[in-house]
């Protein structure tokens, strides 16, 4: 069962929601970026976000403790609705659940996703460089709003959402979804590892940075180190976890100055398997959700999907005896 909401009583669904929950959605300042919401009417649902939600599970710094009381920070949080949300960036939640919520808990990230009810809104086109199609993303939401015209059909994907949308009784309910669905996706995914020893990771390498805009805008990166800061009385701190990538030389440094990927291709390289073959490998799910994000903000335009499309083309496999 679902609800039929008329488009012109959007914003009075959401004003509901904003005098019980924190409402989070895209709106269009600078660029599209998901922000807390103030006035209903900056919600712009026409673009995808620019930024994914990510930082509001993950912050790009976040204390854990301060010592040496060693209390943990664990902030009273209101309940929360993330509006708006695409398909991908909903599966990069699914991806996050599995490295915070799965064997060791994350208490802080757990507390979040308890909080946040997911509403997601279909893309009616894909833009120019996402490619969610090929990776066997699931349909995943609390709530999906589908646009069928002068209406949304609301429809429930959880318990979560099944109880928001109990809290009003006064749209006009209709039966089972008969011709809603999206659009099936495939699963075109091949055997990277094979093409490890590629030459191809050299010469993308050679374009790229080093700068991490990649992985700092993708919604499934979320590498982190911990960092201490003590006051200088040396008896006061805190435990603190902020952002790092794989893209830094520093990244795999360990204690005598050691560097497990020195080189820029091997960092490039290990970004992409990581992406589309190690992770899905462990845990049968894809780390990318092909939002597409890294390839718009690359500076040097290296593109993952040209990458994985490209190896193996090449006669001449570079040389070399890496594992």
């Amino acid at each position: 069962m679902g609800k039929l909401l008329k488009k012109e009583d959007l914003n009075r669904f959401l004003s509901n929601l904003k005098g019980i929950y924190e409402i989070i959605a895209p709106v269009k300042k600078d660029i599209v970026r998901y922000d807390v919401i103030k006035n209903i009417n900056e919600i712009y649902l026409d673009e995808k976000p620019f930024f994914s939600a990510k930082k509001f599970f993950f912050p790009k710094k976040e204390t854990l403790f301060d010592f040496p009381q060693r209390r943990h920070f664990k902030k009273r949080m209101k309940p929360r609705i993330i509006f708006g949300m695409r398909n991908c960036d909903a599966n990069s939640l699914l991806v996050l659940d599995k490295l915070y919520l799965e064997g060791f808990v994350d208490e802080k990230y757990k507390q979040k996703r308890e909080k946040t009810i997911i509403i997601t809104i279909p893309c009616d086109e894909p833009e120019e460089n996402c490619f969610c199609g090929s990776l066997n993303l699931k349909d995943y939401y609390d709530l999906k709003f589908i646009d069928i015209g002068p209406s949304y059909y609301i429809e429930v994907g959880s318990e979560k959402g099944k109880r928001l949308v109990h809290r009003f009784k006064d749209h006009k309910m209709i039966g089972e979804k008969q011709d809603l669905d999206f659009i099936k996706i495939l699963n075109k995914r091949n055997d990277l590892k094979k093409y490890f020893n590629d030459s191809l990771w050299e010469k993308e390498a050679e374009k790229c940075l080093s700068c991490s805009m990649c992985v700092n805008i993708c919604p499934t990166c979320t590498c982190f180190d911990i960092v201490d800061e003590v006051d200088l009385s040396l008896k006061e701190g805190k435990r603190s976890r902020i952002s790092d990538s794989c893209h830094l030389k520093s990244f795999t440094e360990i204690s005598g100055g050691k560097i497990f990927r020195e080189s820029r291709y091997e960092r490039l390289r290990h970004f992409v398997l990581h992406k589309l073959q190690y992770f899905k490998d462990k845990h049968n799910i894809n780390l990318c959700i092909g939002c597409g994000r890294c390839i718009t903000i690359c500076p040097s335009k290296i593109d993952l999907v040209e990458i994985s499309n490209n190896l193996g083309k090449n006669k001449n496999p570079k040389k070399q005896n890496d594992k």
